[in-house]
């Protein structure tokens, strides 16, 4: 037993001690030319958290297009009065999760070189799409980690047990994976190469993960491309 635990201590200090090699978090330093980036959020029944979202964006400059993945209670009408497009996802393809085919209508819909991802329940900092889409370099995907704002003792508690464990097992934000199976990823907020993410097969090869973020990442690691998880 002391072995057994004298080994795991070595292996999470490992993984820690990779920390230090780690990319810095992201700084909001710098303009990128927004008119080549869009910010796709893929949605279904988030009129509560869609204004937020979509205004902190905007206010970014961004060309936010909202993806209404059969909404029922005015996302649609709360998008659009806070200046984002909305487009429908249509009916759900037999194979396909929701949310990959929510994604995979942005993909298609959008037509700038720079897709960001995000979800409807994100708030962009000033400097946030700038330094989101500057980490992207010459690779494929790099998902962003965020900070969580937990509003009760429950979340409190859950998000930082959950986010410990991934460091223990697959290392910090910022480090090099290794190997694709342990490659991390963040379907809150990914930025990807439009063109590179589509002759890569686009969301098609995950279209029945319901993990669609973490499976695509694992893809692209597996096929050659470039994929990094950094700190935001």
């Amino acid at each position: 037993m002391r072995l057994l635990r004298a080994s795991l201590v070595a292996v999470a200090a490992t993984r820690l001690a990779r920390a230090a090699r780690a990319e810095p978090p992201l700084g909001a330093h710098g303009r990128h030319p927004t008119r080549d980036v869009t910010v796709v959020v893929p949605a279904r029944d988030e009129a509560e958290r869609i204004g937020p979202c979509v205004s902190s964006l905007v206010a970014e400059g961004a060309d936010v297009l909202v993806v209404d993945d059969g909404s029922t209670d005015g996302t649609r009408a709360v998008a659009e009065s806070v200046g984002a497009r909305v487009v429908d996802a249509g009916p759900l393809p037999d194979g396909w999760a929701g949310k990959a085919h929510a994604l995979a209508v942005g993909l298609r819909a959008a037509t700038t070189p720079a897709i960001v991802f995000v979800d409807a329940d994100t708030r962009a900092h000033p400097g946030f799409l700038a330094a989101a889409v500057g980490a992207l370099g010459g690779d494929t995907a790099v998902s962003v980690a965020a900070r969580v704002d937990a509003r009760d003792v429950g979340e409190r508690w859950l998000h930082p047990s959950m986010l410990t464990t991934l460091v223990y097992r697959l290392g910090p934000p910022g480090a090099a994976a290794g190997r694709p199976e342990r490659t991390m990823a963040n379907g809150q907020c990914m930025v990807v190469d439009r063109e590179r993410l589509l002759a890569a097969g686009g969301f098609e090869s995950v279209r029945s993960a319901l993990l669609e973020d973490l499976a695509l990442a694992r893809h692209l690691a597996a096929t050659g491309h470039g994929v990094r998880f950094v700190d935001g």
